[in-house]
C-alpha cells in the first residue's frame, strides 16, 4: 500500500509539474505575443508617421514644381546675352573635344593600318571610342534643343 501511495504521489507530481511548466510556457508566449504586439504598433505609428512625412514631401515638391514651372517658361526670355553665350560656348567646347576625339581616332587608322596593327580588337576599340564621341555630340546637341526649344516645358537637371 505505501508503495502504491508513492507511486501515486509521484505520478501526481509529474502531472502537477508538468501542468505548472505548461503554464509558465503558455506565460511566457503571451508575454512574447504582447510585446510583438507592442513593437508591431510602434512600427505602424513610425510608418504612419513616415508615410505623412512621405505625403507632405511629395505636396512641397508639386508645389516647388509648379512655382518654378511657372518662372522656368519664361527664362530664356530673362537670361542675359552673357548667359546665353556662355551655354552656347560650352556646347560649342564639348562638340569641338569630340570632333577633336573622333579625328585623332580616325587618323590613327591609317597609322594602324601602314603598321599591320589592326585586327578584331582594334576596330572594336576603335568603334566603341568613336560611338562614345559621336553619343557625346548627340547628348550635347540634344541639351541645346531642350534649352532652347520654344513654347515647351523645359526641364532643368
Amino acid at each position: 500500500m505505501l508503495l502504491w501511495f508513492i507511486f501515486l504521489t509521484f505520478v501526481i507530481g509529474a502531472f502537477i509539474y508538468i501542468v505548472f511548466k505548461y503554464i509558465n510556457k503558455d506565460h511566457l508566449l503571451v508575454k512574447q505575443l504582447k510585446e510583438s504586439e507592442k513593437n508591431y504598433q510602434n512600427l505602424a505609428q513610425r510608418y504612419e508617421l513616415l508615410e505623412s512625412k512621405s505625403l507632405n514631401l511629395e505636396k512641397q515638391i508639386q508645389e516647388e514644381t509648379a512655382k518654378y514651372g511657372e518662372k522656368g517658361s519664361g527664362l530664356i526670355e530673362h537670361l542675359s546675352h552673357a548667359e546665353i553665350d556662355e551655354m552656347a560656348t560650352k556646347i560649342e567646347e564639348s562638340l569641338s573635344q569630340s570632333l577633336n576625339c573622333l579625328s585623332i581616332l580616325i587618323q590613327d587608322v591609317k597609322e594602324a593600318h601602314e603598321f599591320r596593327e589592326i585586327d578584331d580588337q582594334y576596330i572594336d576599340s576603335f568603334t566603341l571610342d568613336s560611338m562614345l564621341q559621336i553619343k557625346q555630340m548627340s547628348r550635347s546637341m540634344n541639351d541645346f534643343r531642350k534649352i532652347y526649344k520654344p513654347n515647351e516645358e523645359k526641364i532643368f537637371s
